[in-house]
């Protein structure tokens, strides 16, 4: 079993859950990402300006993709909007050396104005096997806006791993969801 370590940010306003042997990387104010010693895998915390007046499901879908480098090329697979204050999308990502699908959560903050996200990231073949590791760093990040406590991560993310066609978004007690 791997051992796991607690990290705080260097301004101590952050912490998280880690695998000994995975590296923790941060960005600008808010983001953060833990990174398998592969790089076939990763728990990501983004924090984004939403434009004014934009549909979450459509914004997650169209834009948020477009501006990670990570998930460069990026197709959209499923889009599931539950309501003006969360979505969750399914990407497939990459280019020829490495391919994956990333599940993403976005819930609002700050009235409107912003939108705290979990991505959750990997290899195709790997996507489900990593995905409680993968829940398990994200849940641990403190802080986390409010609501986010309230967000069951695990059951949000399994949407990632549907490998269906582009249709009408899962239900919530769809017994398919979550299958490889």
């Amino acid at each position: 079993m791997r051992t796991w370590r607690r990290l705080f940010s260097d301004d101590g306003m952050l912490s998280l859950l880690a695998p000994r042997d995975w590296t923790v990387q941060q960005g600008a104010p808010g983001d953060v990402a833990v990174v398998a010693p592969d790089g076939g895998a990763a728990a990501m915390r983004r924090l984004r300006r939403l434009p004014a007046g934009a549909a979450l499901g459509r914004w997650l879908a169209q834009d948020f993709a477009a501006g990670e480098p990570g998930l460069q090329p990026a197709r959209t697979l499923l889009v599931d909007e539950r309501g003006p204050a969360l979505a969750r999308a399914a990407f497939d990502y990459g280019g020829q050396l490495f391919r994956g699908r990333a599940g993403v959560v976005a819930l609002r903050i700050e009235g409107d104005a912003r939108v705290c996200l979990f991505v959750a990231a990997a290899g195709h073949a790997h996507y489900a096997a990593q995905l409680p590791r993968l829940v398990r760093i994200l849940e641990s990040l403190r802080p986390r806006p409010d609501a986010a406590a309230l967000l069951d991560l695990a059951a949000l993310l399994r949407f990632g791993a549907a490998r269906r066609a582009l249709h009408a978004p899962s239900l919530p007690d769809d017994p398919q969801e979550g299958t490889p």
